[in-house]
């Protein structure tokens, strides 16, 4: 039996299929869970990751296609409304492995097979409800940790907790902080370790794209390698802006550009592209390691 109520989480049920989805929403309505956000179609799925007004989603791959995956991914990312704290569960009734890694590479918080009885449900909720992995942040990820045992990583990872909105909801006064202040703060903190994360890829890639452009036949390989570089940069650049320093900004709009520059340059401009690239690496990764400026506002952001 579950242990709490949940008449105070605001909740997406979004389940297409009405033979999956009414016995476990009328065992959950009995528990004071309530479907407060419309989520019938593709659009009010999407409209509920990106209102930050949900507590908890509970859907289907089937709800959006293909489409999952990417907008969970830009939540937890913030690029997608101002809450990538909301707890995600996703129902399957097909387990095929790829999709499974897919979701979970996504950030979904929890995977459950169906049929699913009410009771497994609704038990996964409480412990939600008794806590939540700790979210990691890498370059390309964000979302609960579920690695296990010791392990070495090949970037940068950084850890933290994360607000708890079913939590804050469920159980009277257990958070000092309101969670609206909450997500704002763990918004700040994930933005620092998100820059950070970068600006370890930056040298990472740029340390690749040199080699690559050092052997022969290596051009695609090269521009590959370019490519992921001009994504991270932008990103990093509009986190930068975003945080109050336009200055490391521009210089990784910089970079950026010089990215695209690549792929158009014949071989002499190319030449002197690539040699700019670790200056410029090396410049983006002195900001994180000696400006005094950013080093206090990230020291003050982590104590939040």
């Amino acid at each position: 039996m579950a242990r709490w109520r949940f008449d105070n989480v605001r909740t997406s049920f979004a389940v297409p299929e009405s033979r999956l989805r009414d016995p476990l929403f009328q065992s959950m309505r009995s528990h004071g869970l309530r479907n407060q956000f419309d989520a019938h179609s593709a659009e009010g799925l999407y409209s509920c990751f990106k209102s930050g007004e949900v507590d908890l989603i509970i859907t289907m791959p089937e709800m959006m296609g293909d489409a999952l995956g990417p907008t969970l991914q830009q939540m937890r990312h913030c690029r997608l409304g101002e809450n990538p704290f909301v707890i995600v569960v996703t129902l399957v009734e097909n387990p095929a492995p790829n999709l499974v890694r897919h979701l979970i590479d996504a950030g979904t918080d929890d995977v459950l097979l169906l049929p699913l009885a009410p009771i497994q449900l609704l038990e996964r909720l409480d412990g939600f409800v008794l806590g939540r992995k700790p979210f990691i942040v890498t370059h390309d990820y964000i979302g609960p940790d579920r690695r296990t045992g010791d392990r070495s990583d090949a970037h940068p990872v950084s850890v933290m907790t994360v607000p708890n909105p079913m939590r804050s909801q469920v159980i009277p006064n257990a958070d000092k902080t309101p969670l609206p202040d909450q997500i704002r703060h763990a918004n700040a903190r994930i933005n620092v370790h998100k820059m950070k994360c970068y600006a370890a890829q930056v040298t990472y890639l740029v340390e690749r794209i040199v080699g690559a452009y050092s052997v022969p036949d290596s051009h695609a390989e090269m521009l590959g390698y370019a490519a992921d570089l001009g994504t991270v940069a932008e990103d990093l650049s509009v986190r930068m802006r975003q945080s109050g320093f336009a200055h490391a900004g521009e210089l990784a709009m910089s970079l950026c550009a010089l990215c695209g520059r690549l792929a158009r340059a014949d071989r002499q401009a190319r030449d002197a592209e690539v040699g700019i690239l670790p200056t410029l690496a090396r410049a983006i990764q002195r900001i994180f390691d000696e400006d005094p400026a950013l080093l206090s506002w990230v020291d003050t952001v982590e104590a939040l």
